[in-house]
């Protein structure tokens, strides 16, 4: 019998209108069997990312080209998800701290063989390059 002492779990308990009500971990009205309370839920959103493109591995040109869009578009800037793509010619790690300095988000980089290992080494995830597309012209 539901809310019987011996079906009751530890801790106070008590009967309402035919249903078991517990005061203990999770239990639910009417229920005698315990529902785990998730831990994370996971949603689809699609977020919208801009790829940043190394084309030339010189910092301090990199870093002169970031400040001047940062000036001129600050409000695009601050929070922009980025995708990190090109050969960094081994700076990756002098140009992560650039972009966040501005408040880009480096979110990944792509796998297409130029940055991968540096990404990797810099902590950063490596999408497969065949998983994003561009938008169209």
């Amino acid at each position: 019998m539901i809310g019987s002492p011996a079906s009751r779990p530890i801790g106070a308990g008590f009967a309402v209108g035919g249903g078991f009500f517990a005061t203990l971990r999770g239990f639910h009205p009417k229920s005698s069997m315990a529902r785990p309370k998730p831990a994370l839920e996971i949603k689809g959103r699609m977020l919208s990312l801009s790829r940043v493109r190394v084309i030339e591995p010189e910092v301090a040109a990199i870093a002169a080209q970031l400040q001047n869009l940062a000036r001129q578009m600050p409000q695009a800037v601050i929070g922009m998800p980025v995708l990190l793509e090109g050969d960094c010619g081994g700076h990756l790690h002098e140009i992560l701290p650039l972009l966040r300095q501005l408040g880009m988000q480096p979110v990944a980089a792509l796998d297409d063989g130029a940055i991968t290992d540096e990404a990797r080494a810099c902590g950063l995830p490596v999408l497969p390059d065949d998983v994003v597309s561009e938008a169209p012209p």
